[in-house]
């Protein structure tokens, strides 16, 4: 039989002698055996009419030959084709390598491929799991370590502390150094190689870079870890001229001993740790003992552990050197301040005056409590009325002029008033029987 003469070919049942026998009427067909079927890669189609190329998932096969040769990285299961591990199918007709940044609908499309990923549901990719980051053909995902691939500092940090993510890899935070296995970033410690000073200050205050290892700056020493650099206390520092010290610590002059000192004729004082030499001011000024204010001040004192100015004199702006205290001059906001400053006086319209129940002495220097028997009436306050007794005395009031205690009291002393005592007189009548004998 000569298949010139057909018109149309039923692959699988008709007689050949060559290829072209079968693939003049049929696409894609070869003669197989001397029967027409179709070529590897493609499968009987439309009643056996027809040879469609094979996709994964579409079609029949009988053997990964005929798959692969259609669809590279694909085998025959179940006379259909599909993707082999690692590939997934994509537009149906090929047979991608599944790796990140792949398309994916579900997270076990992505992790049963590559280990450590999930599928973004957003963006439809697979990506690495927090803490892994892709390699560099995109094939696996691993745990992160310094110089990984990286998109924002949670890609790092998850897995290292103290790394952030620049120029996109994973990079050691300033002061600290990458570990020989790039899984740790370890704070700097004074004896480490450095190349600039932010490599050892980032994490150890007071540190440099010297000669390309990390020293504590002049005025420290290290600690006894070399984690740090402590302070060294101010007498302790030792010194031929002013500048040795105040190159260290402002403030600071050499002594007579030969070593450092605060400057107090010009303001300064030892706070008192001895660390420091701080400008002095009345308020602010940390100390322990009294000496610490009057070499300063002389009517400053220690007062819980700051300088401030005795009962009778008050810090004046701007300054804050101590002022004898005065009624009406004295600013404050409320009664403790005034109080602080100057015995018997409140805080009235923003000024210390005299508190009720006292007077102005001594050109308003003082403020005098009343006391019974003197005269309210006459007495200079604030707001030129009568002292009101009963402030300053418990059952007291202001009559005829003067402090006196409210009737049913009496007076004991010069601030005192107390009840009067009733005493009750108790009569018993007595009747006599005279008898008469």
């Amino acid at each position: 039989m000569y298949f010139g003469r057909f018109v149309s070919v039923v692959l699988g049942s008709e007689s050949c002698r060559a290829d072209i026998d079968c693939s003049t009427y049929v696409n894609n067909s070869v003669c197989t055996g001397n029967t027409c079927d179709c070529a590897i890669g493609y499968y009987r189609d439309a009643g056996s009419t027809r040879c469609s190329k094979l996709e994964v998932g579409k079609g029949s096969c009988t053997d990964d030959t005929s798959c692969a040769a259609s669809i590279p990285y694909s085998f025959c299961d179940g006379g259909l084709c599909k993707c082999v591990d690692g590939y997934y199918k994509f537009n149906g007709s090929t047979c991608d390598k599944r790796d990140v940044g792949s398309y994916c609908e579900q997270d076990n499309v992505c992790s049963e491929n590559i280990n450590n990923t999930y599928c973004e549901r957003n963006e439809r990719k697979c990506q690495c799991l927090p803490g892994y980051s892709p390699s560099e053909d995109d094939a696996s995902c691993r745990e992160t370590v310094v110089g990984e691939r990286c998109q924002d500092d949670a890609d790092c940090t998850v897995s290292i502390a103290h790394a952030v993510c620049v120029s996109g890899k994973c990079q050691c935070l300033p002061g600290y150094t990458v570990s020989a296995d790039k899984r740790v970033c370890t704070a700097r410690l004074i004896g480490d190689a450095c190349n600039t000073d932010d490599d050892c200050s980032a994490v150890m205050s007071h540190s440099v870079c010297s000669s390309g290892t990390c020293s504590c700056s002049a005025g420290y020493l290290p600690s006894a870890t070399n984690t740090s650099c402590n302070k060294i206390p101010i007498p302790e520092l030792t010194c031929t001229k002013d500048s040795d010290c105040n190159a260290i610590e402002e403030g600071s002059i050499c002594g007579q001993n030969g070593h450092c000192i605060c400057d107090v004729p010009n303001g300064f004082y030892s706070t008192p740790d001895g660390l420091y030499c701080k400008p002095y001011k009345n308020g602010e000024a940390e100390c322990v003992v009294n000496t610490t204010c009057t070499a300063h001040d002389s009517q400053a004192r220690c007062i819980d552990g700051i300088c401030d100015c005795r009962v009778g004199y008050y810090p004046k702006s701007p300054d804050m050197k101590c002022e004898l205290s005065q009624t009406g001059v004295i600013p404050c906001s409320s009664n403790s301040y005034c109080a602080k400053y100057m015995s018997g006086t409140a805080c009235t319209g923003g000024l210390c005056e005299c508190a009720c129940g006292h007077y102005e002495t001594n050109s308003g220097f003082e403020c005098t409590k009343i006391t019974l028997g003197e005269s309210c009436s006459v007495l200079p306050t604030v707001d030129n009325k009568p002292v009101d007794c009963g402030c300053a005395i418990v059952n007291a009031t202001c009559q005829n002029g003067d402090c006196m205690c409210l009737p049913g009291h009496t007076p004991s002393g010069n601030y005192t008033c107390n009840p009067r005592k009733c005493h009750t007189i108790l009569l018993v009548e007595t009747n006599y029987l005279t008898i008469n004998n």
